[in-house]
């Protein structure tokens, strides 16, 4: 039997970044994977010049960070269809930093089920046609707590 003590050492000398990835890999693997598909769904648009390599690359990247927080009991594959219409909805919004925020926080939700019992398939939509400003507006409103609550069911602002 190894002494607790060598084992601290030993743990001391493997980087953060190799502990989260052997401890987390199914996490990892959820991102990696709708991450890929998230590449091959908008490669295409980056062939025909629609979208450029880098707005891919920061919403896959910003995907990945946000699906390597579920934890892997909470990943839930029940809402796949609707992840992947949420990926295809997207495709549209990628010139906007805070839309590819919202879309890959959106997407994130949809494979966790601690979330993913009040997501509807209109959230996508609304994402899909609201303006800059309009999205600037509902991130300010929803992340002001004393102003008012967005009910994420029905996406109706009430006031506390």
């Amino acid at each position: 039997m190894m002494n607790p003590d060598d084992l601290k050492s030993l743990s001391d000398l493997v980087p953060e970044s190799t502990k989260e990835e052997l401890l987390n890999p199914p996490a990892h693997a959820v991102g990696q994977g709708f991450g890929g598909l998230l590449y091959w769904i908008l490669h295409p648009l980056i062939k025909l010049g629609i979208r450029s390599q880098a707005e891919v690359e920061a919403y896959q990247k910003s995907f990945e960070e946000k699906a390597n927080n579920i934890d892997v009991e909470n990943y839930d594959p029940s809402k796949i269809g609707l992840a992947y219409s949420t990926l295809q909805s997207s495709a549209d919004r990628l010139d906007s930093d805070l839309l590819r925020d919202m879309f890959a926080q959106l997407l994130t939700n949809t494979l966790d089920k601690t979330k993913n019992t009040t997501i509807s398939p209109k959230f996508k939509s609304v994402l899909a046609n609201i303006s800059n400003d309009e999205a600037n507006l509902l991130n300010f409103l929803a992340s002001n707590k004393n102003f008012i609550k967005l009910d994420s069911r029905t996406l109706i602002f009430t006031k506390k």
